[in-house]
């Protein structure tokens, strides 16, 4: 039995050391602030890109962290559920003790199921994961892309070029 435990004992840094998770560049509020947090708490590391479903039976004793995975969740988590890079899919039945959070991807709820904490989806910004020895890092990513066409533009060296008109358009400015 002694050997046993001593085995466990060897085995459980590597296992801990497997879910460490850096963030490189946080990037801005309120992503940054809800990894960070998930982060300082007890949590547990899941990391991937196939789905991850855990059923009505399964229960998380901590926070759960969900690295590109889209997560379909129908047991009980005891604290926030972040999942970064994909989908969260609450199904009924799901217990989560604490916030259901999506960053680049969106929480579809159910009305049979329960957040305490709410809901939160983050589309517009999500982090690039990149497995880093036994651990990942994360470096933000905006999704967000703003229009950069301008209004008015200078034609060149020429100027302003003068209005056209044709039979479908009509008057056109160029």
């Amino acid at each position: 039995m002694s050997a046993r435990l001593a085995l466990l004992a060897l085995a459980l840094p590597v296992a801990v050391g497997a879910q460490e998770v850096v963030v490189r560049h946080a990037g801005p509020a309120p992503a940054a602030e809800v990894i960070e947090h998930v982060l300082a708490v007890p949590h547990t590391v899941r990391a991937g890109s196939d789905r991850l479903v855990l059923s009505r039976d399964s229960t998380i004793a901590t926070s759960l962290l969900v690295l590109g995975r889209p997560t379909f969740l129908a047991g009980r988590v005891n604290g926030d559920v972040v999942v970064v890079g994909a989908d969260l899919f609450l199904r009924p039945g799901a217990d989560v003790r604490g916030r259901a959070v999506a960053v680049g991807g969106t929480v579809a709820t159910t009305t049979l199921g329960t957040v305490t904490g709410g809901t939160i989806s983050l589309r517009d910004e999500t982090y690039d994961i990149t497995r880093e020895g036994a651990g990942f890092s994360l470096r933000h990513r905006d999704l967000h892309v703003e229009d950069m066409t301008p209004v008015v533009s200078l034609a060149g060296i020429q100027g302003l070029l003068l209005p056209t008109y044709d039979r479908v358009d009509g008057l056109s400015l160029p």
